[in-house]
């Protein structure tokens, strides 16, 4: 007898699964985790270590060399929330920006979160109408808990933020416009 475990899920959830698992493929990391209450996702390009976990609703694990989804459902067939996959999903689009003479973009380094400020309740490295240097730091970013600054790319004025505080980036992602002097 064949049991349907992919009822806890509808056609919209497993779209946005569909759309992190390929975002996932072409990435630099080996797993993406979203938790939301007690429902928990772990898409992963390997072997998962964690399912064991009590509180863990579902399960999603694609395989690099198959793309195959196997879903395990662990204490409930509850619906995962599709928030917290259409948040993550919607915030690692790259805004366009059309390149101008004159003007420096910086660009994202790497996947990871974009901070504009070195800390919570500091003032942000740059705004619109900073002057800068080149070399200076205009914000960090953050992975797998590593901070790493980013450098203005030439001396000039900020003229344009593309991304907010605490925003999910991705390689190449434009994060803000320098007008070159």
């Amino acid at each position: 007898m064949s049991t349907n475990i992919f009822g806890i899920f509808d056609t919209e959830e497993f779209k946005s699964m569909a759309i992190l698992i390929d975002r996932l493929e072409k990435s630099p990391f080996d797993y993406l985790k979203l938790e939301n209450g007690d429902t928990k996702i772990v898409i992963s390009k390997g072997e998962v270590s964690d399912v064991g976990e009590s509180s863990t609703k579902a399960v999603a694990s694609v395989s690099s060399s198959t793309e195959a989804v196997a879903v395990e459902p662990q204490e409930t067939t509850e619906k995962v929330e599709t928030a917290a996959i259409e948040e993550a999903s919607a915030t690692v689009t790259k805004k366009e920006v059309v390149e101008r003479e004159g003007v420096a973009i910086v660009r994202a380094p790497s996947y990871g979160l974009f901070y504009a400020q070195a800390a919570p309740g500091e003032p942000p490295y740059v705004e619109v109408g900073s002057k800068v240097k080149q070399g200076d730091t205009v914000g960090l970013y953050e992975v797998m808990k590593v901070f790493s600054s980013i450098a203005a790319p030439a001396d000039g004025e900020v003229i344009e933020i593309y991304v907010k505080n605490a925003e999910q980036i991705e390689p190449e992602q434009p994060l803000m416009a320098i007008k070159v002097e």
